[in-house]
């Protein structure tokens, strides 16, 4: 399994138009839901922590 670390790079280059913003609105509903493997979970609100960071950056 790939592990991501807290400070994963997002190229900007990926950044296109609400596509951070729906992604991590979708990110937060799947951890609000999500009843699986505390791992998983783990993964998951990292993903979402950098979504944040990159929506701020873009704000």
């Amino acid at each position: 399994m790939h592990k991501l670390s807290s400070n994963t790079a997002i190229p900007r280059s990926a950044s296109y138009g609400r596509n951070f913003e729906e992604t991590l609105r979708l990110c937060r509903e799947v951890t609000r839901a999500f009843r699986g493997s505390e791992e998983t979970l783990r993964c998951i609100q990292r993903v979402e922590e950098c979504l944040k960071r990159v929506v701020a950056e873009r704000n």
